[in-house]
Order: structure tokens, then sequence, then C-alpha cells
């Protein structure tokens, strides 16, 4: 699966959120069964939902950012 269009409380690249756990969404190529996040902070990994079965396009992030921290994200 190839996942497209990334986004963060509904934003390409949002900043400075002031959001606890924002929603995390995408858009699928071909059929979803499953995903896993992994979310970055530098080159830590901070989160990695596991996989999770599941058609869902959407969740919500499972850590919360520190002031003025930088995390990216990928499916």
């Amino acid at each position: 699966m190839k996942a497209t269009d990334l986004r963060c409380e509904h934003m390409h690249e949002p900043v400075g959120l002031n959001t606890v756990q924002p929603v995390l969404s995408w858009i699928s190529a071909g059929n979803q069964t499953a995903y896993e996040i992994h979310a970055f902070s530098g080159n830590r990994e901070v989160w990695n939902s596991g996989i999770v079965n599941s058609s869902a396009n959407h969740v919500r992030c499972g850590y919360q950012a520190g002031p003025k921290e930088k995390v990216i994200w990928k499916v």
C-alpha cells in the first residue's frame, strides 16, 4: 500500500499546532487492509502504532509533542 496526501489536523506541513494529540490522515492507493504509523522527532522514533488491521485512513497520534518540537510521520 502506498499512502499519499499525508495531513495533520487536515493540513499539509502544519506549524504551531495547539493540539495535544492531532489527527493524522492519508489517502491510500489501492486496497488498504492495515496500516502502521511511525513518528520521529529528530533521529529518534517517538511513536510506532504497530500494525493495525483496519481500512481506516486516519488516527490520533499516540505521541504528545513538546513546545516547538518538530515531529514528522509516515505510514
